[in-house]
């Protein structure tokens, strides 16, 4: 089955155009969960690439104390850095 992406937030990091959705685990009615952690990234030719941030997304709930069974949704991002810099990402629920 295909996966559904719904763009929730947008940044821009080295040139690139990362789209993002929610970040939060899908429950089916049958008790499965599913996730869907990938993030588009656009180059300046529209090149679409995907990453898998679910490194990222764990971190944040972790941070945030969401704990095994909750979530966090991610409405907003920001990346702060510019190239050759270490940098970070800053997201808003």
């Amino acid at each position: 089955a295909a996966a559904h992406f719904k763009c929730e937030w947008a940044a821009v990091r080295h040139g690139q155009l990362y789209v993002g959705g929610i970040g939060r685990p899908f429950h089916s009615p049958s008790g499965a969960t599913t996730r869907n952690d990938l993030v588009a990234t656009i180059d300046t030719a529209g090149v679409v690439s995907l990453r898998n941030f679910s490194a990222v997304y764990d971190e944040l709930c972790r941070a945030a104390g969401c704990g095994r069974v909750g979530y966090a949704t991610h409405e907003a991002a920001a990346w702060v850095g510019s190239h050759g810099e270490v940098g970070s990402w800053y997201f808003a629920p």
